[in-house]
C-alpha cells in the first residue's frame, strides 16, 4: 500500500511538472483595421460639403484612439477592442475642398484614413 501510495504521488508531481512546463501561448500580434457599411476595407472617406456622418466599424485587439482634422468629430475617440465610430463633418462653407487625416493609434503604431470634403458650390449672381 505505501508503495502505491508513492507511485501515485509520483504520478501526480509529474503530471504537474509536465503541464506546468507547457510554454504560456504567445500574445496575439496588435491589430487594427477600419472598414465600411459594407465590409470593406477603408483607406479614405469622402463626404459632401453640406455636412455628413459617416459610421465606420473598427476591428482591434488592443487599445485605441483617434483624433481626427478640426472640422470633423469623431465618436467614441478611443477604445479596447472592436467598435463602431461616428465620423461627423460640418459644412464647408468655403468652395475649395479640403483635406484631412483620420489618425488611429495602437500599440505604438498608426493605421492613417484619408478624410475629404467637397467645397460648396459658388453662387451664382441673381
Amino acid at each position: 500500500m505505501k508503495k502505491f501510495h508513492l507511485l501515485l504521488i509520483a504520478a501526480m508531481a509529474a503530471t504537474v511538472a509536465v503541464v506546468s512546463c507547457k510554454e504560456p501561448e504567445p500574445e496575439p500580434e496588435p491589430s487594427l483595421a477600419v472598414a465600411d457599411a459594407r465590409g470593406a476595407a477603408v483607406t479614405k472617406v469622402s463626404v459632401k460639403a453640406e455636412g455628413e456622418e459617416v459610421t465606420l466599424t473598427l476591428t482591434a485587439n488592443v487599445a485605441w484612439t483617434a483624433k481626427a482634422p478640426e472640422w470633423v468629430a469623431v465618436s467614441p475617440a478611443s477604445g479596447n477592442g472592436d467598435a463602431t465610430v461616428k465620423l461627423t463633418a460640418a459644412a464647408n462653407q468655403a468652395e475649395a475642398a479640403r483635406n484631412g487625416e483620420l489618425v488611429f493609434t495602437y500599440s505604438g503604431k498608426t493605421l492613417k484614413v484619408a478624410v475629404e470634403q467637397a467645397g460648396k458650390e459658388p453662387e451664382t449672381p441673381p
